[in-house]
């Protein structure tokens, strides 16, 4: 299946099969540039933890978007089905 292209989200993810490296800055420019809250909670985090928090925050954004911003019910059924496999 291809990636959900009617999600903002989606659109400016990496592509399948990117580097590790190019994943972890995805992750980091969703989570401090897409929220305010979480830019502020982040401070407080032990900076060796940051990363670790990024990465869960970008995986719950886009479950959260999958079942939140697709208007049909079926099909965003199968797109957290997709994003299961994903992982």
């Amino acid at each position: 299946m291809l990636r959900p292209s009617e999600l903002e989200i989606a659109r400016h993810a990496p592509p399948a099969g990117c580097t590790t490296a190019a994943a972890l800055a995805y992750t980091r420019r969703l989570a401090t540039g897409h929220y305010e809250n979480f830019k502020v909670v982040s401070w407080f985090l032990p900076r060796s933890l940051r990363q670790h928090f990024y990465n869960v925050y970008a995986y719950c954004r886009w479950a959260d978007d999958l079942g939140d911003e697709v208007p049909d019910a079926a099909r965003a059924t199968e797109l957290l089905d997709w994003w299961e496999r994903e992982l």
